[in-house]
């Protein structure tokens, strides 16, 4: 994009941003109708990701790294059960060629809090949720580009499909590369 178009861009995800998310008690939360990702201004190589987050019923949610799709959050809870969501949240859910599924489900129940611990460490990703380990030093794959190496670096995304998802306690540690 040339200058002036990327500014016009940024200026309508600024505006789908304020308009879906806000700052409720402390708590960053999505009350949106479309398909909508929170993104950091910087990108990031190698770090640590601590949150909490919450669901409504039948939420889909997740945390793209480094702009990748994603590890998965969504409502194990509740029929139907497809796509794998009988697995939990946690997994990677883009991947082909690696593991996508989480090794246990590890969910608290719709409405309470989970806490995820990411380590993005090169292509690999460990993710803790709700302190049981629930993906191993797995590659995360290039969604976008498949057969294509992981970016180096990224943003991180917070996704949001249309039902409401909240975000406390929200930390990242930059890793050395």
């Amino acid at each position: 994009m040339s200058e002036t178009e990327r500014a016009a861009a940024q200026a309508r995800a600024d505006a789908l941003m304020r308009a879906n998310w806000r700052v409720e008690d402390g708590v960053l939360v999505y009350r949106g109708k479309g398909f909508d990702n929170l993104c950091t201004a910087r990108d990031y190589r190698n770090f640590e990701l601590v949150c909490e987050w919450r669901i409504a019923p039948n939420s889909d949610s997740g945390i793209y790294l480094r702009g990748v799709p994603q590890v998965q959050i969504w409502d194990p809870f509740t029929p139907p059960v497809s796509g794998g969501r009988e697995a939990g949240s946690g997994g990677l859910y883009n991947n082909q060629q690696h593991p996508a599924r989480p090794r246990l489900r590890a969910d608290r129940p719709v409405g309470e809090w989970n806490r995820f611990r990411i380590l993005m460490l090169g292509d690999r990703v460990h993710v803790f949720l709700n302190d049981q380990l629930v993906v191993e030093d797995t590659p995360l794959e290039n969604y976008w580009n498949r057969g294509q190496p992981l970016p180096e670096a990224g943003p991180i995304e917070l996704q949001a499909h249309a039902t409401p998802v909240w975000f406390r306690e929200l930390w990242v540690r930059e890793l050395p590369n």
